[in-house]
């Protein structure tokens, strides 16, 4: 586990059922925020809103207890329209976010 990872829910223990317990534990409290993102109306605040939600998790080792836990977490997401994106990610959004343009009015 690399130094940089440092949530409170993952402490250093050697047992791997309390790891086993803390991935569960991080799956449930990601679903729940993605259930708080799905129910907020974003695409009432700008016509050119997207028709998704990010939730940005800030470190990979986050998502991959997730992932461990719970493998279905990322179609859970898909149908609450919700996308992770860490910060490998962010460069590829803003890739993609640029070459959208914008639809004019006539």
């Amino acid at each position: 586990m690399p130094s940089s990872f440092t949530p409170n829910l993952y402490v250093d223990s050697s047992e791997y059922v309390e790891e086993i317990h803390l991935s569960k534990e991080i799956a449930q409290n990601l679903k729940k925020r993605i259930d708080e993102l799905s129910k907020k109306p974003y695409e009432q605040f700008s016509l050119y809103a997207y028709d998704f939600v990010l939730l940005f998790i800030p470190y990979n080792n986050i998502l991959d207890l997730a992932l461990r836990a719970d493998s279905n977490i990322y179609k859970y997401a898909y149908d609450k329209q919700t996308f992770y994106g860490t910060k490998n990610y962010q460069y590829k959004l803003g890739t993609y976010s640029t070459r959208q343009e914008c639809p004019r009015s006539i």
